[in-house]
């Protein structure tokens, strides 16, 4: 992905983007076409946590005035330890589909990371237009134009069926 798109995902997840202890500064492996889905995935883990971190500072708040162990107190203002934001580790193409890779994870940007994933591999990975999973050496997720110039591209370097199936051996 070029540099400028990955730092306006950055820019648009700031916290995903921190580093987590003991991992490598986050990357990304991949072609121009999924950038809006990693762009929309990622920010909307990034407001989950922040809208649930907000939620928690409210309850914190709460807390200071009210005895925590009254009865009378809502269950719900109980929750008053603020949520770490997720660690971006590694986005890529692995197997012609999406991974992205986080240092923690709730059921809810698992469902995002899931839904991320289920998308790409139906969207061209070169320019975002509807694609599907094609084969060869390598698996990617085409739309049938960049499919076609991928396919010329190969006959060009193998001119033969038999050269073909020997470089995949």
């Amino acid at each position: 992905m070029k540099e400028e798109l990955f730092e306006q995902i950055k820019k648009n997840s700031p916290n995903l983007f921190e580093g987590a202890p003991g991992f490598p500064l986050a990357y990304i492996e991949c072609d121009e076409g999924w950038f809006d889905i990693i762009d929309s995935a990622l920010t909307t883990i990034h407001g989950h946590i922040t809208s649930r971190n907000n939620q928690i500072q409210s309850n914190i708040e709460y807390a200071k005035d009210h005895d925590i162990n009254d009865p009378a107190f809502p269950e719900w203002r109980k929750d008053l330890e603020l949520l770490e934001y997720p660690q971006v580790q590694q986005i890529k193409e692995k197997f012609g589909g999406l991974r992205i890779y986080l240092s923690s994870e709730d059921d809810y940007i698992y469902g995002i990371v899931n839904m991320a994933e289920a998308i790409a591999v139906r969207t061209c990975e070169v320019c975002g237009a509807k694609g599907k999973m094609r084969g060869g050496s390598w698996l990617k997720t085409l739309c049938d134009k960049h499919h076609e110039e991928r396919e010329q591209a190969r006959a060009k370097r193998y001119k033969t069926e038999e050269a073909w199936e020997q470089a995949i051996k």
